[in-house]
């Protein structure tokens, strides 16, 4: 049925493959590149996919319990080239229904990352330790940024409506693995990290530098003088400068930059120079 669901197989060719692997099921791999039905190229592939679907057909039962046994011996030795984590995430996300995942974890609860996950070390360790250790994508890493106790699930839901994201399903694993909890009551928001700060203050006076107005960029008034006009002028290189800003922000956020400093320069020159701030003024009253 995997083959078929991945589009590997026809319907008719998973019909007559049936037929084919009923007669000597253990050579149902080999029976079916015989056929033409796959190539000896894929089958590889296929058999890991296979055994990890069978695995992963125990994750259906939310109610049960399994455990992990190191060093336990088997007939039949498996290594699975997934680590347990995304393992589970990735059954869970094949096998368990949307709406039985939504129903196990209650829409009106509030999810909070535990502050031991993935571990400290900053915004762009954790999105790496969510990729290795999950396989997230990069929307996914978003979205666990806002696991953070302030919204509850249906909110979230709603507001990621429409992105290819796993949800539930990353919700519910989380909160298995002991790295989420779900909350009764939202809390108050979380902190943010002085690379958060600092982000959102250069989004904040880049907004002002886009809507063109120099006493706005600048933060003055209109019947500031030369000399506020320069000071503020001032101010904002210093906020901004080289040495002012962190290097992982100034890396990810350097066209914003350069573009705040380029406004503050002409701000600066159109509101310190007599002839050019009033011909500014009078056209603000024609406009």
């Amino acid at each position: 049925a995997g083959l078929l669901a991945r589009g590997r197989l026809s319907r008719s060719q998973y019909e007559a493959a049936c037929r084919l692997v009923a007669k000597d099921p253990r050579r149902a791999g080999t029976l079916l590149v015989e056929a033409g039905y796959l190539e000896a190229s894929e089958l590889p592939e296929v058999l890991r996919s296979h055994v990890r679907d069978v695995a992963a057909e125990i994750l259906r039962h939310l109610d049960g319990r399994f455990r992990v046994v190191p060093g336990a011996e088997a007939d039949v030795p498996i290594t699975f080239d997934l680590g347990p984590h995304r393992f589970l995430l990735e059954g869970v996300d094949r096998f368990v229904p949307r709406p039985a995942l939504r129903s196990a974890v209650g829409p009106d609860t509030v999810p909070r990352i535990r502050s031991s996950w993935p571990a400290p070390g900053g915004a762009d360790y954790a999105t790496a330790a969510w990729t290795d250790t999950f396989g997230l994508s990069s929307d996914e890493c978003e979205l666990v940024a806002e696991f953070d106790g302030t919204r509850r699930l249906c909110e979230i839901e709603d507001a990621w409506a429409g992105r290819s994201v796993r949800l539930w399903p990353l919700v519910y694993v989380l909160h298995v693995v002991e790295a989420l909890d779900l909350l009764a009551e939202p809390t108050g928001a979380r902190a943010r990290s002085p690379e958060e700060i600092a982000k959102a203050r250069i989004l904040d006076v880049l907004e002002r530098v886009r809507a063109g107005d120099p006493f706005e960029i600048l933060g003055v008034e209109r019947n500031a003088d030369p000399t506020a006009v320069a000071r503020a002028a001032a101010d904002l290189r210093e906020t901004f400068s080289e040495a002012a800003v962190a290097p992982a922000v100034r890396e990810s956020m350097a066209e914003a930059l350069d573009e705040i400093r380029a406004a503050v320069d002409q701000a600066e020159a159109i509101l310190t120079d007599e002839a050019l701030k009033l011909a500014y003024l009078a056209q603000l009253e024609t406009s």
